[in-house]
């Protein structure tokens, strides 16, 4: 009967790294076929591979876990610097409108509200290169 035991035991680790190999090949094959996953599914799929290989045992979980990580690290460096440049766009976004704003305000207390007018093309330009900003962060 232990012996049984044993090898259920035996079996069901194999079954789990079998299951931890799928999980590993499959997140690698998805970006050496170039497909873009998110930086949220490639985690989640190294991440369960990484559990995966410590439940069954397997010595070499530390090496697949190190190895998943540094192939995560480039892309959590390049979220990183999207989110920096998104924050730095909008904050040069922000002081762009408050400057076009206390033009507007000055005008209009110096009793020239009719130039306002003349202000509205660099509203839409700022505006139009936050939206681009944004877009293209999301492509990114």
């Amino acid at each position: 009967v232990e012996a049984k035991i044993e090898l259920c035991k035996d079996l069901r680790k194999r079954a789990i790294r079998r299951e931890a190999v799928r999980a590993f090949e499959q997140a690698e094959d998805a970006e050496d076929e170039g497909k873009q996953l998110s930086l949220r599914d490639s985690y989640a799929l190294y991440h369960e591979a990484e559990q995966l290989f410590e439940m069954s045992g397997d010595p070499r979980a530390g090496s697949a876990a190190e190895e998943a990580r540094m192939k995560l690290v480039p892309r959590v460096e390049e979220a990183i610097r999207k989110d920096a440049l998104i924050a730095e766009a909008r904050g040069d976004f922000d002081a762009c409108m408050s400057q076009l704003e206390s033009l507007e305000q000055w005008l209009i207390k110096h009793g020239r509200g009719a130039e306002t007018e003349s202000l509205r093309p660099w509203r839409i330009a700022v505006m139009t290169s936050m939206s681009r900003h944004r877009v293209e962060a999301s492509i990114v």
